[in-house]
């Protein structure tokens, strides 16, 4: 039966508050990319639902800044690192950096991993930041906008300057332009295409 043009108006209006949900709901790693991209699992730690190795790991000189996109204009944000083959817990990880990200969209997000302090050095086992070239890790990040942490993971090898590939230094993305927009798109998408059909059902 066709909808009439109130209930066509009422369903417009709900995808669009549906699709703005998604849209303000999260964030996304997309340098060094994230393992998992899924709204329903970013609550769980430590790697939003993402429990295996995103391979090939990302080759990452320590001192990149981190590149995400925001869709809150101000949320907490932390940076965490192991060298855990296959961290399972939060306290797995070595935090390195509490900030605030103020803005929404792409932005780089300082990780000063080749500044490491002697807390930091101690709990990783090493004896200065330089050590982690050549070794594999994870660079956990988390993201608080008032409505609860989530949680997303890059993995990486980390190397020396120059020696990175897709331009990742201390200037560049070692994350394909975009990502972060392709992914949250898909996130849209998903809200929308759920919001569709229960609007169909009902």
């Amino acid at each position: 039966m066709p909808l009439s043009s109130p209930t066509r108006l009422v369903l417009v209006l709900v995808l669009a508050l549906a699709a703005a949900h998604a849209v303000h709901a999260h964030y996304v790693l997309t340098a060094p990319p994230t393992r998992l991209l899924d709204e329903s699992l970013m609550v769980q730690p430590p790697c939003g639902g993402a429990s295996d190795v995103k391979q090939p790991r990302t080759p990452w000189v320590p001192g990149t800044d981190l590149t995400i996109n925001a869709f809150h204009t101000n949320a907490a944000f932390s940076v965490y690192v192991t060298l855990n083959d296959k961290p399972a817990a939060v306290k797995d990880f070595v935090k390195i950096l509490d900030t605030n990200v103020a803005k929404l969209g792409n932005q780089t997000v300082a990780a000063p991993l080749d500044k490491l302090d002697a807390g930091a050095l101690a709990s990783l086992g090493l004896k200065s930041s330089t050590d982690l070239i050549g070794k594999s890790g994870t660079i956990m990040t988390t993201y608080d906008a008032g409505d609860g942490v989530l949680y997303q993971c890059g993995d990486v090898t980390f190397v020396q300057a120059g020696a990175a590939s897709g331009g990742s230094d201390k200037t560049k993305s070692a994350a394909a332009p975009g990502a972060g927009r392709s992914a949250a798109v898909a996130a849209v998408v998903g809200a929308v295409l759920v919001s569709v059909v229960g609007a169909l059902v009902l």
